[in-house]
């Protein structure tokens, strides 16, 4: 079990919250590749898993997740403020498979916190650790509200295809 600091939340839609986590060298090591996640276990509650949002591979160890606030495990952790802990207790799964993505046309689907891997593989892709051939977006969400990322949205849609669907609006 490894102590993580929380070094940021930001509210990034309605019922969504982006953490910034400073983790231990050695478990960081561990995120490799865009799509794994992380087995957090909350104090008083069962273990949660969340998608790192964040590209693997950088100089900081930082991850990234997205938590929507519904459900104990998530409520507990988003009670967490800025320099709080939070125990993590390993980095999981095989994330995309990378080689079969590489070259190739993507075409990407998610809602809600679902866009945490999405945005990891994004990043992945701007900061060309995976060249991909193309790459279209389709974020759904109920309304405008409830998109995270509505500044990346924007900078993505200058670079690829972004399509929003709204399912109230």
């Amino acid at each position: 079990m490894y102590n993580i600091k929380i070094l940021n939340k930001i509210q990034e839609a309605e019922l969504l919250y982006s953490l910034q986590l400073l983790v231990p060298e050695e478990i960081y090591k561990k995120y490799k590749i865009p799509g794994q996640y992380g087995v957090f276990s909350p104090e008083k509650n069962d273990s949660i898993y969340l998608a790192f949002s964040n590209a693997p591979l950088k100089k900081e160890p930082i991850l990234e997740i997205l938590v929507k606030n519904e459900g104990k495990n998530a409520q507990e952790i988003l009670s967490l403020k800025p320099n709080d802990v939070l125990n993590l207790s390993d980095i999981q799964g095989k994330g995309f498979n990378l080689d079969r993505l590489k070259n190739q046309s993507i075409e990407a689907f998610a809602m809600g916190s679902g866009i945490a891997p999405i945005r990891a593989l994004i990043q992945s892709i701007l900061e060309g650790l995976i060249s991909v051939k193309t790459f279209k977006l389709w974020m759904c969400a109920f309304t405008k509200n409830h998109v995270p990322y509505k500044n990346e949205f924007i900078f993505w849609k200058s670079i690829f295809p972004v399509e929003l669907v709204l399912d109230q609006e």
